[in-house]
Protein backbone atom coordinates (compact mmCIF):
# COMPACT_ATOMS: atom_id res chain seq x y z
CA UNK A 1 0.00 0.00 0.00
CA UNK A 2 1.81 3.74 -1.01
CA UNK A 3 2.20 6.02 1.69
CA UNK A 4 0.79 8.82 1.52
CA UNK A 5 1.94 12.52 2.74
CA UNK A 6 -1.89 13.94 2.87
CA UNK A 7 -5.17 11.93 3.01
CA UNK A 8 -7.94 13.21 3.86
CA UNK A 9 -10.29 10.02 3.49
CA UNK A 10 -9.09 7.63 6.13
CA UNK A 11 -9.43 8.55 9.70
CA UNK A 12 -6.09 7.01 11.36
CA UNK A 13 -2.58 7.49 10.67
CA UNK A 14 -0.04 4.85 11.84
CA UNK A 15 3.86 5.93 13.20
CA UNK A 16 5.18 4.49 9.71
CA UNK A 17 2.70 6.93 7.55
CA UNK A 18 0.06 4.75 6.64
CA UNK A 19 -3.78 4.88 6.92
CA UNK A 20 -6.45 2.94 8.53
CA UNK A 21 -9.08 3.63 6.11
CA UNK A 22 -12.76 3.95 7.08
CA UNK A 23 -13.70 0.77 5.74
CA UNK A 24 -10.53 -1.16 7.57
CA UNK A 25 -11.44 0.83 10.84
CA UNK A 26 -15.17 -0.50 10.91
CA UNK A 27 -14.30 -4.10 10.28
CA UNK A 28 -11.69 -3.49 13.37
CA UNK A 29 -14.96 -2.77 15.32
CA UNK A 30 -17.24 -5.94 14.53
CA UNK A 31 -13.71 -7.97 15.08
CA UNK A 32 -13.31 -6.56 18.28
CA UNK A 33 -17.42 -7.24 18.94
CA UNK A 34 -17.27 -10.86 17.77
CA UNK A 35 -17.84 -13.56 20.64
CA UNK A 36 -16.73 -16.64 18.67
CA UNK A 37 -12.89 -15.99 17.53
CA UNK A 38 -10.14 -13.62 18.44
CA UNK A 39 -8.52 -11.88 15.73
CA UNK A 40 -4.56 -10.62 15.13
CA UNK A 41 -4.15 -7.41 12.67
CA UNK A 42 -1.17 -8.22 10.22
CA UNK A 43 0.91 -5.02 9.85
CA UNK A 44 2.72 -6.54 6.36
CA UNK A 45 -0.54 -6.20 4.86
CA UNK A 46 -3.29 -4.37 6.98
CA UNK A 47 -5.48 -7.02 7.27
CA UNK A 48 -7.54 -8.66 9.63
CA UNK A 49 -6.89 -12.47 10.00
CA UNK A 50 -8.92 -14.97 12.59
CA UNK A 51 -6.64 -16.71 14.82
CA UNK A 52 -8.23 -19.92 14.40
CA UNK A 53 -7.02 -19.87 10.69
CA UNK A 54 -3.63 -19.94 12.12
CA UNK A 55 -3.77 -22.30 14.75
CA UNK A 56 -2.97 -19.70 17.75
CA UNK A 57 -0.09 -18.85 15.56
CA UNK A 58 0.51 -14.87 15.61
CA UNK A 59 3.04 -13.92 13.23
CA UNK A 60 6.25 -11.10 14.37
CA UNK A 61 4.25 -8.45 12.68
CA UNK A 62 1.18 -8.58 13.79
CA UNK A 63 -1.28 -8.06 16.95
CA UNK A 64 -3.63 -9.14 19.36
CA UNK A 65 -7.32 -7.03 18.87
CA UNK A 66 -9.09 -6.80 22.12
CA UNK A 67 -12.41 -8.47 22.92
CA UNK A 68 -15.65 -6.81 24.05
CA UNK A 69 -16.86 -6.91 27.36
CA UNK A 70 -20.68 -9.10 25.88
CA UNK A 71 -22.05 -7.45 29.15
CA UNK A 72 -21.31 -4.51 28.29
CA UNK A 73 -22.80 -5.00 24.82
CA UNK A 74 -26.18 -6.40 26.24
CA UNK A 75 -26.02 -3.50 28.25
CA UNK A 76 -26.08 -1.06 25.69
CA UNK A 77 -29.24 -2.82 23.81
CA UNK A 78 -31.30 -2.36 26.50
CA UNK A 79 -30.21 1.35 27.19
CA UNK A 80 -31.39 1.72 23.47
CA UNK A 81 -34.89 0.86 24.41
CA UNK A 82 -35.27 4.02 26.26
CA UNK A 83 -34.83 5.82 22.94
CA UNK A 84 -37.44 3.76 21.38
CA UNK A 85 -40.66 4.84 22.84
CA UNK A 86 -43.59 6.22 20.73
CA UNK A 87 -43.47 9.91 19.77
CA UNK A 88 -46.84 11.80 19.58
CA UNK A 89 -47.34 13.35 16.54
CA UNK A 90 -45.11 10.93 14.51
CA UNK A 91 -46.73 8.65 11.65
CA UNK A 92 -48.75 6.33 13.11
CA UNK A 93 -47.18 3.73 11.08
CA UNK A 94 -43.51 4.69 11.91
CA UNK A 95 -44.31 4.81 15.94
CA UNK A 96 -46.38 1.24 15.95
CA UNK A 97 -43.16 -0.10 13.70
CA UNK A 98 -41.12 1.31 16.33
CA UNK A 99 -43.06 0.06 19.33
CA UNK A 100 -42.93 -3.54 17.48
CA UNK A 101 -39.64 -3.09 17.32
CA UNK A 102 -38.68 -2.10 20.78
CA UNK A 103 -40.78 -5.19 21.92
CA UNK A 104 -38.66 -7.66 20.02
CA UNK A 105 -36.09 -6.37 21.55
CA UNK A 106 -36.97 -6.40 25.07
CA UNK A 107 -37.78 -10.08 24.72
CA UNK A 108 -35.08 -11.04 23.00
CA UNK A 109 -32.84 -9.48 25.52
CA UNK A 110 -34.81 -11.22 28.34
CA UNK A 111 -33.57 -14.90 26.59
CA UNK A 112 -30.23 -15.49 28.48
CA UNK A 113 -29.79 -18.08 25.69
CA UNK A 114 -28.68 -15.69 22.88
CA UNK A 115 -26.13 -13.83 22.35
CA UNK A 116 -25.56 -10.26 21.98
CA UNK A 117 -24.51 -11.34 18.46
CA UNK A 118 -27.85 -12.96 17.76
CA UNK A 119 -29.81 -10.44 19.08
CA UNK A 120 -28.60 -8.12 16.89
CA UNK A 121 -28.74 -10.08 13.53
CA UNK A 122 -32.62 -10.59 14.14
CA UNK A 123 -33.54 -6.98 14.79
CA UNK A 124 -31.51 -6.16 11.80
CA UNK A 125 -33.20 -8.47 9.64
CA UNK A 126 -36.19 -7.56 11.23
CA UNK A 127 -36.11 -3.87 11.99
CA UNK A 128 -32.94 -2.34 10.25
CA UNK A 129 -34.27 0.81 10.23
CA UNK A 130 -34.97 1.24 14.20
CA UNK A 131 -32.10 0.45 15.70
CA UNK A 132 -30.53 4.41 15.65
CA UNK A 133 -29.82 4.53 19.06
CA UNK A 134 -28.59 1.29 19.74
CA UNK A 135 -26.07 1.27 16.91
CA UNK A 136 -25.07 4.48 18.09
CA UNK A 137 -23.97 3.49 21.05
CA UNK A 138 -22.38 -0.07 19.93
CA UNK A 139 -20.40 1.46 17.61
CA UNK A 140 -19.31 4.61 20.00
CA UNK A 141 -17.90 1.61 22.96
CA UNK A 142 -16.30 -0.31 20.02
CA UNK A 143 -14.82 2.86 18.57
CA UNK A 144 -13.25 3.65 21.59
CA UNK A 145 -12.17 0.08 21.89
CA UNK A 146 -10.42 0.19 18.50
CA UNK A 147 -8.90 3.77 19.28
CA UNK A 148 -7.17 2.86 22.66
CA UNK A 149 -6.15 -0.44 20.86
CA UNK A 150 -4.98 1.43 17.74
CA UNK A 151 -2.82 4.46 20.05
CA UNK A 152 -0.87 1.38 21.73
CA UNK A 153 2.95 -0.19 20.11
CA UNK A 154 3.49 -1.51 17.66
CA UNK A 155 0.57 0.68 16.06
CA UNK A 156 1.07 3.99 17.31
CA UNK A 157 -1.72 5.79 15.09
CA UNK A 158 -3.04 8.76 15.60
CA UNK A 159 -6.40 9.98 14.20
CA UNK A 160 -5.95 12.10 11.13
CA UNK A 161 -6.88 15.19 12.14
CA UNK A 162 -7.96 16.48 8.37
CA UNK A 163 -10.29 13.58 8.24
CA UNK A 164 -12.40 14.42 11.63
CA UNK A 165 -11.98 18.20 11.08
CA UNK A 166 -12.99 20.04 7.58
CA UNK A 167 -10.01 22.16 6.83
CA UNK A 168 -12.12 25.07 5.60
CA UNK A 169 -15.03 24.70 8.06
CA UNK A 170 -14.66 27.55 11.19
CA UNK A 171 -16.54 25.41 13.34
CA UNK A 172 -13.86 22.81 12.75
CA UNK A 173 -10.90 24.84 12.86
CA UNK A 174 -11.92 25.90 16.37
CA UNK A 175 -12.33 22.43 17.17
CA UNK A 176 -9.08 20.98 16.01
CA UNK A 177 -7.23 24.09 17.14
CA UNK A 178 -9.00 22.99 20.38
CA UNK A 179 -7.86 19.13 20.26
CA UNK A 180 -4.37 19.84 19.21
CA UNK A 181 -3.73 22.69 22.12
CA UNK A 182 -2.92 25.44 20.21
CA UNK A 183 -5.61 27.72 21.53
CA UNK A 184 -7.54 27.56 25.03
CA UNK A 185 -11.37 27.03 24.23
CA UNK A 186 -13.51 29.48 25.43
CA UNK A 187 -17.18 29.69 25.44
CA UNK A 188 -16.83 33.41 23.64
CA UNK A 189 -14.38 31.90 21.04
CA UNK A 190 -17.08 28.65 20.25
CA UNK A 191 -19.62 31.11 19.61
CA UNK A 192 -17.81 32.94 17.36
CA UNK A 193 -16.78 30.25 15.65
CA UNK A 194 -20.57 29.18 15.72
CA UNK A 195 -21.12 32.34 14.19
CA UNK A 196 -18.89 32.37 11.26
CA UNK A 197 -19.68 28.66 10.43
CA UNK A 198 -22.96 29.86 9.86
CA UNK A 199 -22.27 32.21 6.92
CA UNK A 200 -19.90 29.58 5.42
CA UNK A 201 -19.86 28.44 2.02
CA UNK A 202 -22.63 31.58 0.98
CA UNK A 203 -22.20 33.68 -1.38
CA UNK A 204 -21.17 37.14 -0.88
Amino acid sequence: MPIEEVNKNDPYRLADGRYITHELSDELCEAIADDQYKYFFDLEILKLVRVDEYTDVIPEKGCLLPRADQDELRHIAHDSLEFMQPIQGVDEGGTSKTAAAAEMLRKLLEDTSLSVADIYRQMSETYPYELGAWEQGRYDYLGELMEDWLSRSPLDAKRNMDYWFDGECPCCQHMRASVEGWITPTLEGVEQAFDQTRGFGKDD
